[in-house]
């Protein structure tokens, strides 16, 4: 199957829009399902790679003739009899746990990137008995969607997109206390763009591909269910997607005034959850070939801004992937998905975790015996001489 270099713009999304009306996230994710996914929407790749995250990275750890050590859910990496790191959990050593702490808080990464002028959503944070606080920002917001989200959330669980009356929050907020260990939630303007993932590996980027939440496409006589089930099948084809299920929001469609049951005409398009995390079936599509300089070298710049971050994956929504211009920057992960990248639904493989496994290596390895293993792609070579000065000179503050 031929790939298509995938580039979108907002126009779409603008002709849709009526008055003063912003286009959504929904809007812009189905301007690239139309644009790029429609006609093959059952026709995934072929090949990548079939492991899980850690043991992906443990298996190029072994070509690399690296010998692991697991001590409970941490693994120790060798190299002829010395340590050169490993994994704690599933998250890189060439991490610092004050990196991690940072980037485990949504908040405090929302504090750290706006401080170095990096562009990120305006939100708030509450705790659990803020219930009051939380409903008057609400109302401050005047009607803009809002998404609602466990302050420590993770792989998209949490998250209620969309919020916009006080019975969306009502929900929003227990759904999101539910999967917060500390008790709190995020409540951030919902801005429109592609959820672009970028991956930075020993403080460059080296892969990205853009993550849609799961969607059917209809064909005239199928109701939801069917089409769901249909896809449900496809998936099985899959090395990734065969072990992840799509799930089904019936509580997304109720808003959007469609139920299950409902016969999609011929080439219509119906997401099926607001989430584009693939834990929850979202499928991943590579963008390193297309994605702009400026891009990578956005996620770059929010990766220097935390201190000992080596290694994340850097969420941005760009409602034109022709340019980061209007870009922002929602999510700094530590221990990121890396068969987002090695085993895209659309696209070839990227080889995410060799790439992580060199860099490891020779970070570790005395000055003089490094070889600049961890090659950038020629997009994010491009990018360098923009990063330097996005550094010098700091992104400009943002409206909203």
């Amino acid at each position: 199957m031929e790939d298509k270099p995938l580039i979108i713009t907002l126009k779409g999304a603008m002709d849709r829009a009526t008055g003063n009306e912003m286009p959504t996230p929904e809007s812009v994710n189905l301007d690239f399902v139309e644009c790029h996914l429609r006609d093959r929407w059952l026709q995934f790749s072929e090949g990548g790679q079939p492991l899980a995250h850690t043991e992906a990275i443990l298996a190029a750890a072994a070509e690399h003739g690296l010998v692991s050590q697991r001590s409970g859910k941490n693994v120790l990496l060798f190299d002829d009899g010395r340590c050169v790191g490993g994994l704690i959990g599933a998250t890189p050593s060439m991490n610092s746990s004050f990196a991690q702490l940072i980037a485990s808080t949504k908040n405090l990464t929302k504090s750290v990137l706006r401080r170095a002028g990096v562009p990120t959503p305006p939100g708030k944070q509450f705790t659990a008995s803020d219930w009051d606080k939380a409903l008057a920002y609400l109302e401050v917001q005047e009607g803009r969607r809002q998404v609602v989200k466990p302050a420590d959330g993770r792989q998209g669980l949490g998250i209620t997109t969309g919020v916009v009356t006080v019975d969306d929050l009502r929900s929003a907020w227990g759904h999101g206390l539910e999967r917060s260990k500390s008790g709190r939630v995020l409540i951030e303007e919902e801005v429109p763009g592609v959820d672009v993932r970028i991956l930075i590996v020993d403080g460059r980027a080296v892969a990205a591909a853009t993550r849609i939440p799961p969607f059917v496409v209809g064909d005239g006589h199928r109701c939801i269910q069917e089409l769901t089930d249909q896809l449900e099948t496809a998936r099985q084809s899959h090395v990734y997607l065969r072990d992840r299920a799509v799930k089904l929001d019936e509580s997304y469609l109720e808003r959007r005034r469609v139920s299950t049951s409902d016969v999609l005409a011929v080439g219509e398009v119906q997401f099926l959850n607001g989430t584009a995390n693939l834990s929850q079936g979202g499928v991943a599509v590579d963008l390193t070939e297309t994605i702009p300089a400026d891009a990578m070298g956005l996620a770059e710049a929010a990766a220097a801004a935390i201190p000992g971050l080596n290694f994340a994956g850097v969420d941005i929504l760009m409602p034109d992937l022709t340019s980061a211009d209007s870009a922002t920057v929602i999510e700094v992960n530590t221990s990121p998905n890396l068969l987002v990248h090695d085993a895209p639904a659309y696209g070839r493989p990227r080889a995410a975790a060799d790439l992580l496994i060199r860099a490891l290596v020779d970070q570790e390895a005395p000055k003089h015996q490094r070889n600049e293993s961890v090659q950038p792609t020629p997009t994010a070579e491009r990018a360098g001489d923009l990063v330097s000065r996005m550094r010098a000179i700091r992104f400009p503050r943002w409206r909203h």
